[in-house]
């Protein structure tokens, strides 16, 4: 009955395990791994290699006689095909897109951040 137990404990853990390791594509970037906040965006790099960006920018222009207000909103979700601390790129072929690495992450006072496309991001 016991090898029965442990039989049945060890086919339920093996796909647990698969699930929580690193995707090989981030091997070596693991600093990337998690999620990033700026003031207008958000970026997910999970574990299983896929990433998610979304954004949303609102503006108003006011002059004497106008008032106009807009927003623009995007989100991406695309396995990652290429990770350094010069780019990201997710996506393939035509529906890919890269992602500068302006600054790669670092720790500074206990907090992680990084700059993407010109934009500060900490986790």
């Amino acid at each position: 009955m016991k090898l029965y137990r442990t039989i049945i404990l060890l086919s339920c853990s093996i796909p647990l395990i698969a699930c929580a390791q690193t995707n090989s594509i981030l091997k070596g970037q693991e600093n990337f791994i998690g999620h990033w906040k700026a003031p207008h965006s958000e970026i997910v790099v999970d574990r299983n290699g896929t990433f998610k960006y979304s954004s949303a920018y609102q503006t108003e222009n006011k002059t004497a006689n106008t008032f106009e207000q807009s927003s623009s909103q995007s989100n991406i979700s695309a396995p990652i095909s290429q990770i350094n601390n010069q780019k990201i790129q997710v996506g393939t072929g035509d529906f890919s897109t890269t992602f500068n690495v302006n600054k790669p992450p670092y720790q500074q006072n206990g907090a992680w951040h990084m700059t993407i496309n010109s934009e500060n991001y900490s986790k």
